[in-house]
């Protein structure tokens, strides 16, 4: 840990492990009011699902709550994040690197790129807080489709490999509310 407070300025360099991750990560603060930092965070695997609640029962339903993007609004961040294996929703990737830049209340992730299922993901995603809008741009190459299906959704729908592309933008203040207002385009193109 390093800190000039009247220049305002500080760096933290760490690693240590926490739970099954080991972690490497640097912060750098450029200013303290507002303000203003840059990281390079480096895991070797992170498991989501175990820090997630558990799913609610069949035909339990709870009431949806409204989504928050307000503490994007005085964020002023940028950095890299690698993780090595990553699991989310029981979808497994690895190789994860985000470029992430956030200011004016605007988050974005560009590139966004992973390997999974024999296959890779290249895209971008961005949230905007003024108006809860969000939007999603991915392309998923050479892919495995039934095993990420299985993981997935847990069905046994299809196999075969592929290409899917996704372009999607939609705004609003719930979940089911950013469900209504999706536009876009997606394809899939599948073989054997």
């Amino acid at each position: 840990l390093r800190a000039d407070i009247d220049g305002q300025t500080a760096a933290v360099h760490a690693s240590t492990q926490f739970d099954e991750s080991k972690i490497s990560a640097k912060v750098n603060v450029s200013r303290f009011a507002p303000l203003v930092l840059h990281f390079d965070l480096d895991l070797d695997r992170l498991n989501v699902d175990k820090y997630l609640p558990p799913k609610a029962a069949a035909g339990e339903k709870t009431p949806e709550q409204p989504l928050d993007f307000s503490a994007l609004k005085g964020l002023n961040a940028s950095g890299t994040v690698k993780i090595g294996q990553l699991q989310v929703s029981n979808v497994k990737a690895s190789n994860v690197r985000l470029e992430v830049k956030a200011a004016g209340g605007r988050l974005d992730v560009a590139p966004l790129s992973a390997n999974l299922y024999d296959g890779s993901l290249a895209g971008a995603l961005s949230v905007n807080a003024n108006n809860n809008q969000v939007a999603l741009k991915q392309s998923l190459t050479n892919v495995n489709i039934n095993p990420l299906m299985k993981d997935a959704i847990d069905k046994d729908l299809l196999e075969g490999r592929g290409n899917v592309a996704v372009d999607v933008a939609s705004a609003g203040t719930t979940v089911a509310a950013l469900k209504k207002g999706l536009s876009g385009t997606a394809s899939m193109n599948l073989r054997d």
